[in-house]
């Protein structure tokens, strides 16, 4: 099954968001907070998110990734709120099509002068999976990513009401390998930070690791890849994997 966007906003300080979250069954938080980090509030009660590494950047801004992913509670009138008055920034997208998290990576925090924050390199372990990072920053313009990375929605600083902020997404078609995405903006920020997450398609877009058993390597076996019955489906760093649910079929 392909990762599929189902819908996507922002909120700034002290408001709530409401989106059409009908079919999804992933949804992906990244909240801008001073200070303190609150947690995400939802309306169809589908329990407290998973909570992903924090990165702060001396607490002006503190950012932080969360989801929920499963059978969830989802429809119109879906309203995300943040616990307290400390997010000055709450974004949150929505898919379908999604079976499992992969992993995350936060960037190195930055408290001197620039102009752009990365959350750092991941390879996502499955074809067609979805790469999704958030930004913030204290003094710049609206950011945006690098042309690998699709922006979902972004925000300038505006003081009292929203940090310079953003969330990108990428949903790989096939393997996208290493990807280092960096957000960039116009006017010097102080404080910066990032963080990114990747997330495994449902079975049928891409095949996940308990499902595949090691079937060779690429340069050793070479011929196999003709030889075989069983279709290979995964080659990584040239170690070679087979779709065990294809094999017991053939």
């Amino acid at each position: 099954m392909t990762i599929t966007r189902i819908a996507h906003g922002v909120a700034t300080h002290g408001n709530t968001l409401t989106l059409d979250t009908t079919g999804a069954n992933l949804l992906v938080t990244w909240m801008c907070c001073f200070t303190t980090l609150d947690t995400m509030n939802e309306n169809k009660s589908n329990g407290a998110a998973t909570t992903l590494a924090s990165q702060t950047a001396a607490g002006d801004p503190i950012g932080r990734l969360s989801y929920w992913l499963g059978s969830l509670n989802v429809g119109t009138s879906h309203v995300f709120q943040a616990s307290s008055t400390n997010t000055y920034g709450l974004y949150v997208a929505a898919y379908s099509g999604v079976q499992a998290y992969d992993s995350n990576v936060v960037g190195a925090a930055a408290t001197t002068g620039g102009t752009t924050a990365g959350p750092g390199t991941i390879d996502a372990p499955n074809n067609n999976s979805l790469f999704i990072y958030g930004c913030a920053e204290n003094a710049g313009t609206a950011p945006t990513s690098d042309t690998s990375f699709a922006t979902l929605d972004n925000a300038a600083l505006s003081g009292g009401v929203i940090y310079g902020s953003g969330f990108f997404e990428r949903i790989e078609i096939g393997d996208a390998g290493s990807l280092t995405p960096t957000a960039s903006w116009t006017t010097s920020a102080a404080h910066r930070i990032a963080s990114m997450a990747t997330f495994s398609p449902s079975v049928g877009g891409g095949v996940t690791y308990p499902q595949l058993e090691r079937f060779g390597h690429r340069g050793a076996f070479r011929g196999m890849l003709h030889a075989s019955p069983y279709p290979v489906r995964r080659s990584k760093g040239g170690v070679l994997y087979r779709d065990v649910n294809l094999a017991r079929a053939a």
